[in-house]
């Protein structure tokens, strides 16, 4: 018996398993690959090779002034992304304008809605927009309403670029 009351030396085998069971999470959870794993300490090593091996051949070079980047002028926003913007709720307006008349369908029901109304954005598929006006459902492509315009303008005032 050795002083962890065990019969032999295979005390590191659990230790080992946890490992194995903690990189294969991270594995599935980042969706990196065994390959891409190792492919990092082997260019951290290259860099580390390449910038010693700079210092030991050149010499030292005084530090150059660093002036400021000239500025660009006030930000501008990201391009607008239909399939990025899908993929985040939060970001989506409660409601958009319509800019062409469009058929609602409820229960039994068949409403006509004028361009420029306010409809509530249910959920987005693809290009596709599912809207609510007083319990009448509509899909519709994104470009019939002003979902584009309301996003940027909310972008710009947060600051969101």
């Amino acid at each position: 018996m050795n002083r962890h009351g065990t019969a032999g030396g295979a005390t590191w085998v659990p230790s080992l398993l946890a490992v194995a069971v903690l990189a294969l999470f991270v594995l599935l959870v980042f969706g990196a690959t065994p390959s891409s794993l190792l492919q990092i300490p082997q260019n951290a090593f290259n860099a580390m090779k390449a910038s010693t091996t700079a210092k030991a051949s050149a010499p030292a070079a005084p530090p150059a002034a660093v002036s400021p980047a000239p500025s660009a002028g006030p930000a501008t926003p990201a391009p607008f992304d239909l399939k990025a913007l899908a993929a985040s709720p939060a970001e989506w307006p409660k409601t958009v304008a319509l800019k062409e008349a469009i058929d609602f369908t409820g229960v039994g029901k068949h409403n006509r809605v004028a361009a420029g109304t306010e409809v509530k954005l249910v959920s987005m598929a693809g290009k596709n927009l599912s809207l609510e006006l007083n319990g009448n459902n509509a899909i519709v492509s994104a470009e019939k309403t002003d979902l584009q315009e309301r996003v940027m303008t909310a972008r710009a005032r947060a600051g969101g670029f």
